[in-house]
Protein backbone atom coordinates (compact mmCIF):
# COMPACT_ATOMS: atom_id res chain seq x y z
CA UNK A 1 0.00 0.00 0.00
CA UNK A 2 0.99 3.63 -0.99
CA UNK A 3 1.83 5.82 2.17
CA UNK A 4 -0.46 8.52 2.61
CA UNK A 5 2.26 11.20 1.93
CA UNK A 6 2.95 9.88 -1.76
CA UNK A 7 1.46 11.52 -4.65
CA UNK A 8 0.10 9.12 -7.52
CA UNK A 9 2.04 10.08 -10.92
CA UNK A 10 -0.37 11.58 -13.41
CA UNK A 11 -0.81 8.92 -16.32
CA UNK A 12 1.13 9.96 -19.53
CA UNK A 13 -1.03 10.68 -22.53
CA UNK A 14 -1.46 7.84 -24.97
CA UNK A 15 0.15 9.53 -27.93
CA UNK A 16 3.28 10.15 -25.26
CA UNK A 17 3.54 6.52 -24.34
CA UNK A 18 3.17 5.18 -27.38
CA UNK A 19 6.06 7.92 -28.85
CA UNK A 20 8.07 6.50 -26.12
CA UNK A 21 7.81 2.61 -26.87
CA UNK A 22 8.70 3.31 -30.68
CA UNK A 23 11.77 5.40 -29.56
CA UNK A 24 13.00 2.33 -27.20
CA UNK A 25 15.32 1.33 -30.05
CA UNK A 26 16.71 4.58 -30.98
CA UNK A 27 17.55 4.84 -27.05
CA UNK A 28 20.27 2.53 -27.96
CA UNK A 29 21.91 4.77 -30.59
CA UNK A 30 22.35 7.40 -27.66
CA UNK A 31 26.24 6.65 -27.00
CA UNK A 32 26.67 6.81 -30.92
CA UNK A 33 24.43 10.04 -31.54
CA UNK A 34 26.40 11.96 -28.65
CA UNK A 35 29.71 10.96 -31.38
CA UNK A 36 28.04 12.30 -34.03
CA UNK A 37 26.90 15.44 -32.45
CA UNK A 38 30.33 15.91 -30.51
CA UNK A 39 32.66 15.53 -33.17
CA UNK A 40 30.89 17.73 -35.40
CA UNK A 41 30.65 20.52 -32.69
CA UNK A 42 34.56 19.68 -31.44
CA UNK A 43 32.90 19.70 -28.12
CA UNK A 44 33.34 16.71 -25.36
CA UNK A 45 30.92 14.24 -25.26
CA UNK A 46 29.33 15.52 -21.71
CA UNK A 47 29.06 19.17 -22.94
CA UNK A 48 25.35 20.31 -22.79
CA UNK A 49 25.40 21.71 -26.37
CA UNK A 50 26.03 18.24 -26.82
CA UNK A 51 23.43 16.74 -25.39
CA UNK A 52 20.54 19.42 -26.02
CA UNK A 53 21.50 18.42 -29.69
CA UNK A 54 20.81 14.71 -28.92
CA UNK A 55 17.82 15.85 -27.36
CA UNK A 56 16.77 17.76 -30.15
CA UNK A 57 17.70 14.67 -32.02
CA UNK A 58 15.07 12.49 -30.76
CA UNK A 59 12.51 14.86 -30.61
CA UNK A 60 13.15 14.93 -34.48
CA UNK A 61 13.24 11.31 -34.78
CA UNK A 62 9.89 10.75 -32.59
CA UNK A 63 8.48 13.32 -34.98
CA UNK A 64 8.94 11.76 -38.35
CA UNK A 65 9.94 8.55 -37.19
CA UNK A 66 6.57 7.41 -39.97
CA UNK A 67 9.51 8.28 -42.67
CA UNK A 68 11.94 5.19 -41.59
CA UNK A 69 10.80 2.81 -43.93
CA UNK A 70 9.88 -0.63 -42.42
CA UNK A 71 12.97 -3.00 -42.10
CA UNK A 72 15.74 0.30 -43.24
CA UNK A 73 17.75 0.24 -40.14
CA UNK A 74 17.48 2.94 -37.27
CA UNK A 75 21.40 3.57 -36.65
CA UNK A 76 21.95 5.55 -39.88
CA UNK A 77 18.82 7.31 -40.33
CA UNK A 78 19.49 8.33 -36.82
CA UNK A 79 22.86 9.36 -37.36
CA UNK A 80 21.98 11.56 -40.18
CA UNK A 81 19.71 13.77 -38.17
CA UNK A 82 21.96 14.26 -35.27
CA UNK A 83 24.57 15.48 -37.78
CA UNK A 84 21.61 17.67 -39.37
CA UNK A 85 20.79 18.96 -36.01
CA UNK A 86 24.38 19.27 -34.84
CA UNK A 87 25.27 21.51 -38.32
CA UNK A 88 22.23 23.72 -37.35
CA UNK A 89 23.87 24.18 -33.90
CA UNK A 90 27.34 25.09 -35.66
CA UNK A 91 25.69 27.73 -38.18
CA UNK A 92 23.41 29.22 -35.19
CA UNK A 93 26.67 29.65 -33.29
CA UNK A 94 28.20 31.64 -36.28
CA UNK A 95 25.65 33.80 -37.05
CA UNK A 96 25.57 34.38 -32.87
CA UNK A 97 29.11 34.73 -32.47
CA UNK A 98 31.15 35.14 -35.76
CA UNK A 99 34.61 36.15 -34.23
CA UNK A 100 34.59 32.64 -31.93
CA UNK A 101 34.14 30.48 -34.82
CA UNK A 102 37.45 29.91 -37.16
CA UNK A 103 36.90 27.94 -40.60
CA UNK A 104 40.15 26.56 -40.00
CA UNK A 105 40.47 23.08 -39.39
CA UNK A 106 41.90 21.66 -36.32
CA UNK A 107 45.14 20.39 -36.37
CA UNK A 108 44.70 16.58 -37.12
CA UNK A 109 48.88 15.91 -36.75
CA UNK A 110 49.58 13.40 -33.95
CA UNK A 111 51.07 15.15 -30.97
CA UNK A 112 54.80 14.09 -30.13
CA UNK A 113 53.44 11.60 -27.52
CA UNK A 114 50.66 10.14 -29.54
CA UNK A 115 53.67 9.92 -32.27
CA UNK A 116 55.87 8.26 -29.85
CA UNK A 117 52.80 5.69 -28.60
CA UNK A 118 52.17 4.44 -32.14
CA UNK A 119 56.03 4.31 -32.39
CA UNK A 120 56.25 2.05 -29.49
CA UNK A 121 52.83 0.23 -30.67
CA UNK A 122 54.62 -0.67 -33.81
CA UNK A 123 57.58 -2.03 -32.29
CA UNK A 124 55.84 -4.40 -29.99
CA UNK A 125 53.79 -5.46 -32.66
CA UNK A 126 57.09 -6.52 -35.19
CA UNK A 127 58.60 -7.93 -31.77
CA UNK A 128 55.89 -10.52 -31.20
CA UNK A 129 55.70 -10.96 -35.28
CA UNK A 130 58.82 -12.23 -34.95
CA UNK A 131 57.88 -14.57 -32.13
CA UNK A 132 55.99 -16.13 -34.89
CA UNK A 133 56.86 -19.48 -37.10
CA UNK A 134 57.46 -18.90 -40.59
CA UNK A 135 54.61 -20.51 -41.86
CA UNK A 136 52.02 -19.22 -39.55
CA UNK A 137 53.17 -15.59 -39.63
CA UNK A 138 53.46 -15.77 -43.35
CA UNK A 139 49.85 -16.73 -43.66
CA UNK A 140 49.23 -14.38 -40.69
CA UNK A 141 50.32 -11.55 -43.08
CA UNK A 142 48.84 -12.83 -46.29
CA UNK A 143 45.43 -12.47 -44.65
CA UNK A 144 45.15 -9.48 -42.66
CA UNK A 145 47.96 -7.53 -44.63
CA UNK A 146 47.39 -8.29 -48.18
CA UNK A 147 43.61 -9.36 -47.90
CA UNK A 148 44.19 -13.06 -49.57
CA UNK A 149 41.71 -15.44 -49.00
CA UNK A 150 42.83 -18.69 -47.17
CA UNK A 151 42.57 -20.63 -50.92
CA UNK A 152 45.33 -18.10 -52.03
CA UNK A 153 47.58 -18.87 -48.91
CA UNK A 154 46.84 -22.51 -49.15
CA UNK A 155 48.17 -22.31 -53.01
CA UNK A 156 51.03 -20.12 -52.16
CA UNK A 157 51.90 -22.04 -49.26
CA UNK A 158 51.57 -25.55 -50.92
CA UNK A 159 49.62 -26.62 -47.78
CA UNK A 160 45.86 -27.64 -46.80
CA UNK A 161 43.79 -24.99 -46.19
CA UNK A 162 42.58 -26.31 -42.97
CA UNK A 163 46.22 -25.49 -42.28
CA UNK A 164 45.95 -21.89 -43.31
CA UNK A 165 43.10 -21.32 -40.90
CA UNK A 166 44.40 -23.29 -37.88
CA UNK A 167 47.54 -20.78 -38.43
CA UNK A 168 45.90 -17.79 -38.46
CA UNK A 169 43.58 -18.32 -35.62
CA UNK A 170 46.73 -19.80 -33.26
CA UNK A 171 48.77 -16.96 -34.49
CA UNK A 172 46.04 -14.45 -33.45
CA UNK A 173 45.66 -16.00 -30.31
CA UNK A 174 49.36 -15.75 -29.73
CA UNK A 175 49.63 -12.64 -30.58
CA UNK A 176 46.73 -11.34 -28.52
CA UNK A 177 48.47 -12.94 -25.13
CA UNK A 178 51.77 -11.46 -25.80
CA UNK A 179 50.68 -8.03 -26.86
CA UNK A 180 48.28 -8.35 -23.04
CA UNK A 181 51.29 -10.02 -21.19
CA UNK A 182 53.44 -6.77 -22.55
CA UNK A 183 50.60 -4.26 -21.93
CA UNK A 184 50.68 -5.48 -17.89
CA UNK A 185 54.37 -5.38 -17.98
CA UNK A 186 54.12 -1.55 -19.57
CA UNK A 187 51.17 -0.79 -16.58
CA UNK A 188 53.09 -1.76 -13.75
CA UNK A 189 56.15 0.56 -14.45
Amino acid sequence: MLAPTMALAQPLPLAEVAARAELGPALGLRPMLRAVVARILRLPLGHADVEDCVGETFRRIVEHRSRLRPGEPMGPWAAGIAKHVALDQVRSRRREHPSEISDEAPDSAPSPEETADRVRRVQVLRSALAKLDDGPREALLAFHVEGASYQEIAARLGIPMGTVATWISRSRKSLELTLERRGQKEDRT
